[in-house]
C-alpha cells in the first residue's frame, strides 16, 4: 500500500480520490517461474481488480488454459467474471428482462480461492479452500500435481510484498518517501517489476552446477547458477544488468501477439 499525500479518512471535497489518498498495488505472479505478470495501482475495489486482470489477459498466451488462485477478497470474483466471463445466450421468455446480459465463467478458465475465517476478535480460526471456477478434480490436479497435500497459500504473494518494499522505497510504510503523484507511483512499480523480472535472481529458481565449477584464486567452487524469472520463462539466457535494461528497445505492440 502507498499513501499519496493524505489518508482516505483525511480527504476533503476538494481532493480527487483518484489522485490522492490510499492506493494499493495489485499484482499477479506466475507461481512456477515467479514472474510478475502484471501490476495495477488503484483503490481496494472491484475496478482495480478489473484493471489488473485486463493487463493479465492481454499478456496471456493461448497455449494453456489459465488457472488463477487468490485469497478470499470479495472484489475478485465479480472482476473475474467481468474480464474472463462470457455472455450467456438466452431465449426471450415473457416477462421482465435483465438490464445487462447474464455472464458465466469462461470455458477453460480455472479459479480457486483461500478464504480465511476469523472470530469476532479478528483471530484466524480456520482456512477454507474452494474451487470457484472449473472442474474441481482438474483444478486440484493442477494446483497439487504430486499429491503432496499442499493447501492454497498466500505465502508467495506475501513474500513478494516484502521484496517489493525492499526494492521500492515508495512502498515502505510510515516514511516520507511516499509518492506525491499517482503517476509517479505507477511508473516506479513498472520499473521495479522490470528490474525484478530481468535483473534479480530468485533463490528458488537457481540451478545446481554438477560438478561444481572452479573459481579463480583460492575461492570455493561455484555450486549454483543464478536464475531470474525471465530466464525461467526461457525469454533470456542470462541475468541482465541495469545498463542492459535501460538500453533495451521495446518492440512495437503489434509484434507482441506473434509470440
Amino acid at each position: 500500500m502507498d499513501v499519496c499525500k493524505k489518508k482516505d479518512p483525511q480527504l476533503t471535497e476538494e481532493d480527487d480520490p483518484q489522485e490522492v489518498g490510499e492506493f494499493f498495488v495489485w499484482r499477479c505472479i506466475k507461481r512456477d517461474t515467479k514472474r510478475r505478470v502484471a501490476a495495477h495501482v488503484g483503490k481496494h475495489e472491484e475496478e482495480s481488480v478489473i484493471g489488473l486482470l485486463e493487463k493479465v489477459k492481454e499478456r496471456m498466451t493461448k497455449k494453456e488454459d489459465p488457472l488463477f488462485v487468490s485469497d478470499g477478497a470479495t472484489s475478485i470474483p465479480p472482476a473475474m467474471l467481468a474480464v474472463f466471463g462470457q455472455e450467456v445466450e438466452e431465449g426471450r421468455p415473457p416477462g421482465p428482462r435483465w438490464k445487462t446480459p447474464r455472464r458465466e465463467p469462461g470455458e477453460g478458465v480455472g479459479y480457486a480461492r483461500m478464504i480465511k475465517q476469523r472470530d469476532d476478535h479478528g483471530n484466524l480460526i480456520a482456512i477454507r479452500e474452494e474451487v470457484t471456477w472449473g472442474e474441481e478434480t482438474l483444478v486440484w490436479d493442477r494446483i497439487d500435481p504430486k499429491g503432496e497435500g499442499r493447501p492454497i497459500s498466500t505465502f508467495c504473494i506475501e513474500r513478494d510484498n516484502l521484496t517489493a518494499r525492499l526494492h521500492n522505497s515508495r512502498l515502505a510504510r510510515q516514511t516520507l518517501r511516499f509518492s506525491k503523484q499517482r503517476q509517479m507511483l505507477e511508473r516506479s512499480v513498472a520499473w521495479e517489476d522490470a528490474y525484478y523480472n530481468f535483473c534479480l535472481p530468485h533463490d528458488s529458481l537457481k540451478g545446481r552446477i554438477d560438478p561444481p565449477r572452479p573459481t579463480n584464486g583460492n575461492g570455493s567452487p561455484k555450486k549454483w547458477d543464478p536464475c531470474t524469472p525471465m530466464m525461467a520463462e526461457k525469454l533470456t539466457d542470462h541475468v541482465w544488468t541495469l545498463e542492459e535494461l535501460l538500453d533495451f528497445r521495446v518492440l512495437p505492440r503489434h509484434v507482441w501477439f506473434e509470440f
